[in-house]
């Protein structure tokens, strides 16, 4: 859930970061959901494209 409000306040869609990291808007959806958790290589991705602080997806 802190992903979805980390991207919301930085302007970031499903759409926009599909496009940006390659990683489908399905498995965006589901980290947003807190129903998944991105693995290593989605998380570094996310963190090198995107600029995502660490510990967004920590429990």
């Amino acid at each position: 859930m802190r992903f979805k409000l980390w991207c919301v306040a930085n302007g970031y869609t499903a759409r926009k970061i599909e496009e940006a990291t390659g990683i489908s808007r399905k498995n965006i959806w589901a980290y947003w959901q807190g129903t998944r958790v991105p693995t290593r290589a989605n998380e570094a991705i996310l963190k090198e494209k995107l600029g995502i602080p660490s510990g967004l997806f920590d429990e």
